[in-house]
């Protein structure tokens, strides 16, 4: 075989090596865990809900994508077809509202049941922004 050839076989093989580790690791890496990620800003929903009715613009420069520890009194708390929790703060259609994945509920299961509307809740999550409510995903209750 020539060279050329034996080279671009070499090159094919170390392409394919790399495909395959870079996959396997996306694939590996499972969902992210915010217990580990520095929380940016503690704040109330209250407060976050204000900024956001105040000016969103500024309040996604502000918060968008950031890992939050939030507090407030729950006001509802419901379970969706896909395992998901969801808990809702200030108002149930313009409040602000913290989704607990399903892997999530099935960890905190037991917070997530004593939990009743009325209660002062905390915890961690990723804000998403705002569509009719302020959107926390990745939640997670924090014990107190």
């Amino acid at each position: 075989m020539s060279k050329i050839l034996i080279r671009l076989l070499f090159l094919l093989a170390a392409l394919l090596l790399m495909a395959f580790l870079v996959i396997r690791h996306v694939f590996r890496k499972g969902p992210e865990d915010l217990s580990r990620v520095k929380t940016e800003f503690v704040l109330s929903a209250s407060q976050l809900h204000s900024d956001y009715s105040a000016d969103e613009t500024m309040a996604n420069t502000k918060y968008s994508g950031k890992v939050v520890e939030l507090s407030g009194q729950l006001i509802d708390k419901t379970a969706d077809e896909w395992g998901q929790t969801l808990l809702t703060f200030i108002d149930l259609f313009f409040g602000v509202t913290c989704t607990i994945d399903s892997l999530g509920s099935i960890r905190q299961e037991s917070l997530i049941q004593g939990l009743s509307v009325g209660d002062s809740v905390k915890l961690k999550g990723r804000i998403d922004g705002m569509l009719s409510d302020v959107r926390l995903s990745k939640c997670m209750i924090l014990d107190e």
